[in-house]
């Protein structure tokens, strides 16, 4: 067992592969969800006197679907690529 695992340490091999992803989402009240801020350059090209500054979150994502599944479904079937959501392949 030992040679085994030395060898898989020396060469770098991973002992295990993890597929599945884990998700936060936060079941508070929306007024009291923590949000992300946008990045520096997209708050750049905003106008000045704007006052959208938040990312879109999936919780946003959701409440603006109309899909009639629960927060956790969508999530799992959803995902927030480059701020869009698109729909999983698998």
């Amino acid at each position: 067992m030992f040679a085994q695992l030395a060898t898989y340490l020396i060469l770098s091999i991973l002992l295990y592969h993890l597929s599945p992803t884990l998700k936060f989402i936060n079941a508070s009240p929306y007024q009291e969800c923590a949000f992300i801020l946008k990045s520096q350059s997209l708050l750049n090209q905003l106008k000045p006197n704007s006052i959208d500054i938040l990312c879109e979150s999936i919780i946003d994502k959701y409440l603006n679907q109309h899909i009639y599944i629960y927060i956790g479904e969508f999530s799992s079937y959803y995902h927030m690529k480059n701020n869009k959501l698109s729909k999983r392949c698998k």
